[in-house]
């Protein structure tokens, strides 16, 4: 009764108070509304996709909690199409259920595109520049004596034939070189542990020097490879045309600041021609009196 008679005695009151309830009801219902839409609570790390392909993520761990979202293809040559290249939000990000993934992948199919002219007296760094800008590939590199000079591009080739500038290929593309040099010309190998695959090939090519078989540690990320180990690794001059063979591995796996260094290069001296002249007739003078 003093309830009835407190509310009946102070109507204003009694409205606040009502007013007041209803606010936090509604407060309430809404928060909970808002907890079911959301999926408070539901929350989970991001998948890391960057280096594999798009049309083998099955068996990705989260990847059934993402809606992928192709929002751009870029050419990279020698790399299978669909290779995801980058992600947003990126790997162990907190995310929630059903959040679109942003990626950007690799073509499927490259693009035409034309051979330039090599031979009109480029040396073969400004040969390489050429290649790249055309989306195409430097290939194997064959030296031979010139009366054009060092390092003047003589002759292009594709699969083992001259090909004409103006030819249209697919981008990504070899174009085999070969170049004018000196007797005997020799040249110093680039330092390029720490590169990516695709700067390690260009320093070496532009060094006048052969890139070999490349061995990957981590295959299916070889968009975040780096190079690792390269033999010969000498300081010493080689003779032009080298072949160096690299080994790569994934930036996850390896702390590339200290690679770099602590990597040990073959200090060896070059030999002087006098010690390789007497060396020679040596070799030779041990041969006299045998029976072959």
């Amino acid at each position: 009764m003093a309830k009835e008679n407190f509310f009946k005695k102070h109507p204003l009151a009694t409205t606040l108070i009502m007013m007041l309830l209803v606010s936090v009801a509604i407060v309430l219902v809404v928060y909970f509304i808002q907890r079911l839409y959301s999926r408070h609570g539901s929350e989970y790390d991001m998948p890391e996709l960057v280096g594999k392909n798009i049309d083998e993520l099955s068996g990705v761990e989260g990847v059934e909690n993402i809606e992928l979202v192709v929002v751009d293809s870029i050419f990279v040559g020698n790399t299978p199409g669909g290779n995801i290249l980058t992600q947003d939000p990126k790997a162990l990000s907190k995310i929630k259920k059903g959040r679109k993934v942003y990626v950007t992948v690799t073509q499927y199919n490259p693009d035409p595109t034309k051979v330039p002219g090599l031979t009109g007296g480029l040396s073969l760094k400004q040969a390489i520049s050429q290649l790249e800008n055309a989306g195409l590939e430097c290939g194997y590199i064959t030296f031979e004596e010139s009366e054009l000079g060092n390092n003047i591009v003589v002759r292009q080739m594709h699969k083992g034939r001259d090909i004409r500038p103006g030819t249209t290929l697919e981008k990504g593309s070899r174009i085999d070189l070969t170049v004018g040099c000196a007797l005997n010309a020799k040249t110093y190998i680039p330092f390029v542990i720490g590169k990516s695959p695709r700067e390690a090939r260009k320093l070496l090519q532009t060094a006048s020097l052969n890139v070999g078989v490349e061995h990957y540690q981590h295959p299916d990320d070889k968009n975040n490879s780096r190079v690792y180990d390269m033999q010969p690794n000498k300081t010493a001059r080689v003779p032009f045309g080298t072949v160096i063979e690299l080994w790569y591995r994934s930036e996850s796996s390896t702390d590339f600041s200290k690679r770099v260094k602590n990597y040990e290069r073959d200090e060896t001296p070059e030999p002087e021609e006098d010690e390789i002249m007497e060396s020679s007739d040596n070799s030779a003078s041990s041969d006299e009196g045998f029976d072959w």
